[in-house]
């Protein structure tokens, strides 16, 4: 037995659109509302440009302002921020931060060999360094 109802709503609020296809409703937000929206892969995902995950499910209809962006996010995306006051750097990878803070910062960090095994590192007054934090 097949469900032939809707599956798929536009997240924009006073927007009642429904289809029973995804690509139906990215094409609906590209054209009456003007989403500069991708088709997603199986490694990405939708998020509005204030950080809501947008599924196109009923839970997401009149989520969205008018004019607000829908944004194709990579699901393996994170971001690693300098852990140094004043320092805005921000990487896309782990490895990247932690030479960016061995180098530009002088910090006295260990050598790694940055394996998929969470190292703590620690600042010499005893906070623990997250690079994922800003």
């Amino acid at each position: 037995m097949t469900n032939s109802g809707p599956s798929y709503y536009c997240p924009y609020k006073g927007c009642t659109k429904e289809y029973t296809s995804p690509y139906l409703i990215y094409k609906h937000s590209r054209e009456i509302h003007n989403s500069e929206l991708a088709t997603p892969t199986k490694s990405t995902f939708f998020k509005s440009s204030s950080g809501k995950v947008i599924n196109f499910k009923i839970n997401d209809r009149n989520s969205l302002d008018p004019g607000e962006k829908i944004l194709l996010v990579q699901k393996n995306d994170q971001t690693y921020y300098c852990p140094y006051k004043g320092c805005t750097k921000e990487c896309g990878s782990r490895r990247t931060i932690y030479n960016h803070s061995r180098a530009v910062h002088n910090s006295e960090l260990p050598t790694s060999n940055m394996s998929p095994r969470p190292q703590l590192f620690m600042s010499s007054s005893g906070k623990v360094i997250d690079f994922k934090s800003k």
